[in-house]
């Protein structure tokens, strides 16, 4: 058995045949085409393997970028595209590839990884559920009730993409994407194993944003990958968007600060459902992430509370303190909690509270 190690040039269509076989059943799959940024000639030194003989016979794929987290600059890598052949399962070969990909990780300053998946080998690692959202499902009745006559749906052309790249970049929490994200979405009209279509909205003819639309499943609902723009303008585009594309019913994850959408919704009557932000979080690197938090977390208690916090780790213990209260949490996945999603063991009111948690990084079309 050779590895684990990276992919190497001229083996990329049997690691092909490998990720097609086991999530799709078949090996004229379209795994390499869904996911364009990962399986990359660029990208072979984040695509780990074991070989059998000049088979590919066990992956974990990732991708590195930076983000945004409320104007905080993070380093994140996003880990998906698991995959072992059946007869090869048992052998502790994907929980040793994770194990080499954390390691590059932290050896590349990344903070935090994403896993498309909450499988009990990412569970063991320390992998949490976080954020503390919810999905907002409408009717062509329901979305009819927030259309306007000046707000209007039409393809995306490429002398939009300035304009989608600001709108995006204006998101709380955002990936700050190199310009192989945004082609292969362009290029492959594909994300999140869904084709796809990317729609401009437009108020009284100027560009107000845009939506990234998975066509209608069987059921005829159309999930949004991604949205970014005035949001007024988003909830009105809606109906034209549904009519559009043929679908019955329009769904979206929506997190704390899409306030006016969620108000928008409400108000239409639309039906909610809460929701975890897609994926796991593994915390990598917890001293660095917390320092590079800090300027939001000022924000959010002010320069003198923000001077008295202090967060610790130590032989798998961290703790989160605002110099008059401390609260202990055991194992990564707590502290992921702690951080970013809902934790018993943070207090409901006082510094901490208003702290934490942060807001999550939503994969849109950076999903792998």
């Amino acid at each position: 058995m050779d590895g684990p190690r990276t992919l190497k040039s001229g083996e990329m269509a049997s690691l092909g045949r490998l990720v097609n076989i086991v999530f799709q059943g078949k090996e004229d799959g379209s795994m390499l085409r869904w996911f364009p940024t990962l399986f990359s000639e660029k990208n072979l030194d984040n695509l780990f393997v074991f070989a059998d003989g000049d088979r590919i016979v066990s992956h974990v794929g990732m991708t590195r970028r930076w983000a945004s987290i409320a104007g905080c600059t993070i380093r994140v890598v996003c880990i998906g595209a698991v995959a072992t052949y059946e007869e090869y399962r048992g052998k502790g070969l994907a929980t040793q590839l994770l194990e080499l990909a954390c390691k590059e990780a932290i050896d590349d300053g990344v903070d935090f990884m994403l896993i498309s998946g909450g499988r009990g080998m990412y569970r063991r690692a320390g992998a949490a559920d976080v954020g503390a959202d919810c999905r907002a499902a409408l009717t062509p009745e329901l979305a009819g009730s927030l259309r306007t006559g000046d707000v209007s749906v039409r393809d995306f052309v490429d002398t939009d993409l300035p304009d989608c790249v600001a709108a995006y970049r204006k998101k709380t929490t955002h990936f700050i994407r190199p310009a192989d994200d945004w082609e292969g979405l362009l290029r492959n009209r594909c994300c999140a194993c869904k084709d796809i279509d990317l729609a401009v909205v437009e108020r009284g003819g100027c560009f107000s944003g845009y939506m990234v639309l998975g066509k209608p499943d069987k059921d005829g609902e159309s999930a949004v990958v991604e949205f970014a723009g005035e949001e007024s303008a988003l909830a009105a585009a809606l109906a034209p968007a549904l009519e559009r594309y043929g679908a019955a019913r329009i769904r979206l994850h929506l997190q704390d600060s899409n306030a006016f959408l969620k108000a928008a919704f409400e108000r239409a009557g639309a039906a909610f459902d809460s929701a975890k932000s897609p994926g796991t979080l593994l915390v990598l690197n917890f001293p660095q992430l917390t320092r590079r938090l800090r300027p939001f977390i000022q924000e959010q208690v002010g320069i003198a509370c923000e001077r008295a916090l202090s967060f610790e780790e130590q032989d798998g213990k961290y703790s989160f303190s605002d110099g008059q209260e401390t609260c202990f949490v055991d194992g990564k996945m707590a502290a992921a909690e702690f951080l970013f999603g809902q934790s018993e063991a943070r207090p409901t009111s006082g510094p901490l509270a208003k702290a934490f948690p942060v807001p999550t990084l939503i994969y849109g079309v950076n999903y792998i």
